[in-house]
């Protein structure tokens, strides 16, 4: 049974066969997700939901965890456009 899609990946379920685990990819091919492997998948989703949702772009409200993380990015996205713009 298809979860759901992302573009060609798709994430499906034998629920019959493996109730504890969740499979990522195009079939045949793909990757087993099992629940030990949650905590790093909530972190991954977290992560890119900060990215897409142009997290980085704001100043946090703490300066504790953020700083670096966002730091880098910024600098690495700067870099990118300074780039850019010398060849052209």
């Amino acid at each position: 049974m298809v979860l759901g899609k992302l573009n060609d990946i798709e994430i499906y379920v034998y629920p019959y066969e493996y109730p504890d685990k969740v499979f990522l990819g195009i079939y045949p091919l793909s990757t087993v997700i099992g629940i030990e492997d949650l905590p790093k998948i909530l972190g991954l989703y977290n992560k890119i939901r900060w990215y897409l949702q142009e997290d980085w772009l704001r100043k946090p409200k703490t300066e504790k965890g953020a700083k670096y993380p966002r730091e880098r990015i910024v600098r690495a996205y700067n870099t990118g456009l300074d780039e850019r713009k010398e060849a052209k």
